[in-house]
């Protein structure tokens, strides 16, 4: 019983650490449409490094094996495709704006 109370509590603790990195991702593309990119690499890399530790720290407490953790490592995944696509493609991009000549 204790180790799956350990487990629920684990799950509580993921849940909102997955939940502030997709924070982290969404102040990313807000910051990316305004077109303020030291602020966008800033909360890119925050979501894209700690979501790669986290992946990390649970392959070191062999999480990985576990099909119960199976929606941790794909939101984890997921979360670290979506950031490297936008930053290497550069999506989304400051609005353009047309100059008067």
């Amino acid at each position: 019983m204790a180790k799956r109370n350990r487990y629920r509590h684990m799950e509580v603790i993921m849940t909102r650490v997955i939940l502030a990195f997709t924070l982290s991702f969404i102040l990313f593309l807000l910051f990316s449409w305004r077109g303020l990119t030291i602020v966008k690499y800033i909360f890119g890399g925050i979501a894209t490094i700690g979501s790669a530790l986290t992946l990390g720290w649970l392959y070191l407490i062999g999480e990985f094996k576990h099909r119960r953790s199976l929606w941790m490592i794909t939101a984890l995944v997921s979360l670290i495709v979506c950031c490297l696509v936008s930053l290497v493609f550069r999506w989304p991009c400051p609005p353009v704006t047309p100059t008067i000549a």
